[in-house]
């Protein structure tokens, strides 16, 4: 084949590449419903009626539900709520139970690579606790914290499968994050 000829064959096979991954990226804009199962990841300090500080550090099961509205190929919000499950422990003799769980709302930025999606996200989480230290009374808590996370999908038409890791509480005496794999539905679809 002839160098002018290698060239049109190229730029062609660029052109259609591009534009099949333009369309894919294209029609996904819309409103979606979706949910997540995985670990959650529970590192926090307690302190008890006495004053002294107990450390629990644990692994739980922990769900989500969430809705999206991908306004753009790149750009997206998102909110729902989520639970992490409730860790207990044994320390030195006294049982201890945390419960974490609250809504969230975050900006989602997309790098779209035809059907499959690369995202962060950024956001507030409205958690509420409950901490039982036996024969304490249980303790309650809100407030509310900096979120972030990362995560890979690949969507099928209207279906969406993912996976992400978000951070939902640093601070000095709490460290909370969650792994899930999840399943999605755009059930608006813009773009078509």
């Amino acid at each position: 084949m002839k160098k002018s000829n290698q060239r049109t064959f190229l730029a062609i096979l660029i052109s259609l590449t591009i534009g099949v991954i333009s369309l894919q990226t294209q029609a996904q804009k819309g409103i979606y419903l979706g949910a997540g199962l995985g670990p959650s990841f529970i590192n926090k300090n307690i302190t008890d009626l006495t004053g002294e500080d107990l450390k629990i550090n644990a692994n739980n099961l922990s769900y989500k539900f969430y809705a999206g509205w991908r306004l753009a190929n790149f750009i997206g919000i998102e909110g729902g709520y989520r639970n992490l499950g409730k860790a207990s422990k044994e320390i030195a003799g006294t049982d201890i139970e945390v419960r974490t769980y609250g809504w969230d709302i975050e900006g989602v930025g997309f790098l779209p690579l035809g059907p499959f999606d690369i995202f962060g996200k950024a956001g507030a989480f409205f958690w509420n606790t409950e901490d039982k230290i036996d024969p304490d009374p249980t303790a309650y808590g809100k407030g509310t914290s900096f979120m972030f996370g990362l995560g890979a999908g690949f969507r099928l038409d209207r279906l969406g499968f993912r996976a992400e890791w978000e951070m939902l509480d640093v601070s000095k005496d709490s460290q909370l994050s969650m792994l899930t794999a999840g399943i999605s539905f755009k059930f608006i679809k813009m773009g078509d």
